[in-house]
């Protein structure tokens, strides 16, 4: 093998455990490629993960609705709101029971602009119950503002 060849092929080498290596100093030092170099091969930057609490609903006085059991909603998360009123959105009947019975149900989105827990579109709230003005099923949390 010339000399040429050699150089080339250990090149390739190089080339070809270029990730292994990286990721190997990585774990050794701790430390990750400068930013420069990591937008260079085209990754994105790390982002900083943010995380929002979403309110619980703590009652749910609607029995009928396939995510209650026992007055606790089951929804991963439920829609408040619509243009004329605060109506739990996600309420649906059927004959059997949804959801995940190991948690507490949340309000994911609000729509209730004027409420004084909105700030937009989520609710602030410490946590909602969902029930019944007269026939419709509503935040009763809802405070306009």
């Amino acid at each position: 093998m010339s000399t040429e060849d050699r150089d080339e092929d250990l090149a390739a080498r190089r080339r070809s455990d270029a990730p292994y290596r990286r990721a190997a100093t990585q774990q050794t030092t701790g430390r990750q490629a400068p930013a420069t170099a990591r937008r260079a091969r085209g990754r994105p930057e790390p982002q900083e993960a943010s995380t929002m609490e979403m309110p619980a609903v703590n009652e749910c006085q609607v029995e009928a609705c396939a995510y209650n059991t026992a007055h606790s909603c089951h929804a991963l998360a439920i829609t408040v709101g619509n243009s004329s009123h605060a109506e739990c959105e996600t309420f649906f009947k059927v004959p059997s029971k949804g959801g995940d019975p190991t948690h507490t149900g949340r309000v994911g989105a609000c729509k209730m602009a004027d409420c004084q827990h909105n700030i937009q579109y989520e609710c602030q709230a410490s946590g909602i119950v969902v029930g019944y003005a007269q026939q419709d099923i509503d935040c009763l949390t809802y405070a306009p503002a």
